[in-house]
């Protein structure tokens, strides 16, 4: 797997400093890099994980959805079951320690940042809007109601 683009810009030291994700940061803990701190202490509804479709589409394809998230529900419920073999599969792709990728099962899963249900946070999809358009990478008149943008019946289908 390629590295991710701040992870290598740190580690070739052409940036001093940035967010990194898990479980590069052990990484560069381990290469003698300071960790600041967790993201997830000062912004605690983030939105990081979504399976995003055009609904239209997705309505024609119903069956193929509800089957997707089913297979979906099923494998996040088995890394949330298998931590030895999700972390030995994590660490042979990444091209990373074991040690690293059993420590970002336990960040993953204990935060719940792959959340186990595949449920979404509204209050997280909303700081990714607001923080989206504060960029300038969504529209000014973008709908600031999460549930705007969310559809759940896919999902509901999909559980047992």
């Amino acid at each position: 797997m390629r590295q991710p683009a701040g992870h290598k810009a740190l580690v070739e030291k052409t940036i001093d400093m940035g967010l990194q994700s898990i479980p590069w940061v052990y990484l560069e803990e381990a290469l003698g890099f300071s960790n600041l701190g967790d993201v997830a202490d000062y912004v605690p509804d983030w939105q990081f994980n979504t399976v995003n479709a055009n609904i239209d589409r997705a309505r024609e394809r119903r069956q193929a959805m509800v089957h997707f998230l089913k297979a979906l529900l099923q494998a996040t419920d088995w890394v949330y079951t298998h931590r030895a073999e999700a972390a030995a599969i994590a660490a042979q792709e990444m091209d990373i320690s074991r040690e690293h990728a059993e420590r970002g099962w336990d960040y993953y899963t204990g935060k719940a940042v792959l959340t186990r249900d595949l449920e979404i946070n509204p209050r997280g999809v909303a700081a990714v809007i607001e923080s989206q358009r504060s960029a300038g990478l969504l529209p000014g008149d973008f709908a600031s109601d999460p549930e705007s943008c969310l559809e759940r019946e896919f999902l509901a289908a999909a559980k047992p």
